[in-house]
């Protein structure tokens, strides 16, 4: 198919087509005929495919033509999780758009709040934000409203590198950036990594109100790889503690260490002179010739030759810093990359560290001088490992295994972009061993082993080595950076023991609170089972003196009843015998009366 008919098909104007035409972008990328037309046709459109496939120019060529047709601001409005990654977008909508006169607001972290502020509430065509910086414009008590209200116009929201956007991370911001766009617009995301539990989770976000999203994910022989064809990958095994004796090997073979790879320094009157990398030149013939595995001559010590070293990935066995290569060398941490950089240039290897804790100038400055091929090494942490494009980075090393797959996926994407060549080493020491076999899982592909290295080739410059990591570990603690990451620690440090000494004590008062506790319990305990004890007994004692009671409510009544008793009888006894002195009295008078009588008789 022809240049011409194949990107009129998509629907684009002729005016956008001659930009294509202008940036030599000659054919259409899958991601982009599968989803321009329907973004023309103004659906929600959800976008997944491999680093350096066009996913940029995928959103930004149809969001241009309609703004063409319908000028006014705020039109579009892109979010994307760094500064480098926004600034690169903005870059890319000021070229194609260069013929329509766009006006174009970057709000990020770093640069002039006031600048910035003051574009966004101009109403510009297109707004490239971090959400962190934007968020904060439309809190902002002098002018957020206005923001609002231009946001409420909006017919696109982009969000690219959506995976990373739509995390906890981002949560806070990005939902005060949502209830602030208005609803009639297009939404549309675009990522390398699309997963399932990502589209679960974007209908838990609820951001687009539409019922049917257009989903493409790029597909192909490799179905199951998300990484690029021409992507050559490797792994290493390195010991723990030996990573820059590695690191300094690697570099020394990739460079041949025989290379006409020169830089350019000052001689004392200000000439410049051209130099190699490593010096003496001599020496460094001798070294190469030892890293091809070559023969070497024979010293008059007889020592044995080492093996071979392991031959390089044909993608960078011609890799030459002289010819514009470039490597991008990731860590997980900002205190190594500072510390890399001043390690690699002990040992006259020019290299800069690019990480979050850089002023926006110096991060801005030092990715400048990258792009313009004026240093061949960069050392960066994640900051660089989304959607950056610098077409002469022919090498990836990952220094650090990234903490999550899909981190790898976007860092070894930095090379081997828009169908050119380029590898992705990686270090593996003994404790990353199950990182290495999640990325393969989330990969599809097993990765090849760079090859068994020969202590030889280690020991040769372990002084060098050694010496460079010592200064470098002195430059760092003297750099800026250094006190700073000093300071915080040492302040961490105090935290974490003062935190320590306060759950120490919190421990030893919950144990003596549970000692008393216990110890009341078991007092609790045992005064129940008294009280238990004491309620029987008194029940017991209860009925017992009820019982008792009642028995002397019965003496009460029987006493008197005996007294009584005793009175009667004692009454009936008296007359009784009262009667019985009687009759005895009676009988004596008549006894006495008789014997009178008979007396008289007589």
């Amino acid at each position: 198919m022809s240049f011409t008919p194949s990107w009129q098909e998509l629907g684009l104007s002729p005016e956008i087509i001659q930009q294509c035409r202008n940036f030599r972008l000659l054919v259409p990328t899958n991601v982009q005929k599968e989803t321009i037309p329907h973004i023309l046709k103004g659906k929600d459109v959800i976008g997944c495919a491999k680093t350096g496939s066009g996913k940029t120019a995928a959103f930004a060529l149809p969001i241009l033509q309609k703004l063409a047709q319908e000028p006014f601001g705020i039109f579009a409005l892109i979010i994307t999780p760094t500064r480098e990654l926004a600034s690169q977008i903005a870059d890319q909508f000021r070229a194609f758009g260069a013929s329509l006169s766009v006006r174009i607001c970057l709000a990020i972290g770093g640069n002039n709040i006031s600048e910035q502020f003051n574009d966004l509430q101009k109403a510009p065509h297109i707004v490239v934000a971090t959400p962190a910086r934007l968020s904060s414009f439309i809190k902002s008590p002098a002018g957020g409203d206005l923001v609002k209200e231009n946001l409420q116009r909006i017919r696109f929201l982009v969000l690219d590198e959506a995976d990373s956007l739509l995390t906890e991370e981002f949560s806070d911001d990005l939902t005060t950036i949502f209830n602030a766009c208005g609803s009639n617009r297009q939404t549309l995301f675009f990522s390398a990594t699309v997963s399932d539990q990502f589209l679960k989770d974007l209908k838990k976000w609820k951001i687009t109100k539409k019922k049917e999203i257009m989903l493409f994910t790029e597909q192909g022989e490799d179905e199951e790889m998300k990484l690029v064809k021409k992507l050559d990958e490797r792994y290493m095994f390195v010991p723990a503690g030996s990573k820059e004796n590695y690191l300094y090997f690697l570099l020394k073979y990739i460079l041949h260490a025989y290379h006409d790879d020169v830089q350019t320094q000052s001689k004392p009157g200000g000439e410049k002179k051209r130099t190699s990398f490593f010096a003496p030149k001599e020496d460094m013939i001798r070294k190469s010739k030892a890293f091809l595995g070559k023969s070497s001559q024979q010293s008059s010590s007889s020592e044995s030759s080492p093996s071979s070293a392991p031959p390089l990935p044909p993608a960078i066995s011609d890799f030459s810093p002289s010819m514009g290569d470039q490597a991008l060398i990731f860590v997980n941490k900002k205190r190594t990359a500072v510390f890399l950089s001043f390690f690699l240039r002990e040992l006259h290897i020019k290299a800069l560290a690019l990480h979050s804790g850089l002023t926006q100038f110096q991060r801005e400055s030092t990715l400048t001088r990258f792009k313009q091929n004026r240093i061949s090494f960069l050392i960066a942490t994640d900051v660089a490992g989304r959607g950056l494009d610098i077409a002469n980075v022919r090498l990836v090393i990952n220094y650090d295994l990234p903490l999550e797959p899909a981190d790898f996926i976007h860092r070894v994407g930095r090379t081997a972009r828009a169908g050119r060549k380029g590898a992705a080493i990686s270090f593996v020491t003994p404790f990353v061993v199950e990182k290495l076999q999640n990325i393969e899982k989330e990969t599809g592909k097993v990765m090849e082993n760079f090859g068994e290295v020969d202590d030889h080739y280690i020991s040769e410059d372990l002084k060098a080595v050694e010496t460079a990591r010592a200064v470098a570990g002195l430059k760092f603690n003297d750099s800026a950076f250094g006190k700073k990451y000093n300071e915080e620690r040492e302040a961490l440090i105090t935290k974490i023991k003062s935190e320590k000494s306060k759950e120490k004590k919190l421990e030893k008062g919950d144990a003596r609170i549970k000692t008393t506790i216990d110890t009341e319990t078991e007092k609790g305990a045992k005064v129940l089972q008294l009280m238990n004890i004491a309620s029987k007994h008194n029940s017991k004692k209860r009925k017992l003196a009820k019982a008792f009671n009642e028995s002397e409510e019965m003496d009460e009544i029987e006493i008197p009843m005996k007294r009584k008793h005793n009175q009667i009888s004692e009454i009936s006894d008296g007359k009784k015998h009262s009667e019985e002195n009687d009759d005895s009295s009676s009988s004596k008078h008549l006894k006495q009366g008789a014997n009178k009588k008979l007396f008289v008789k007589r």
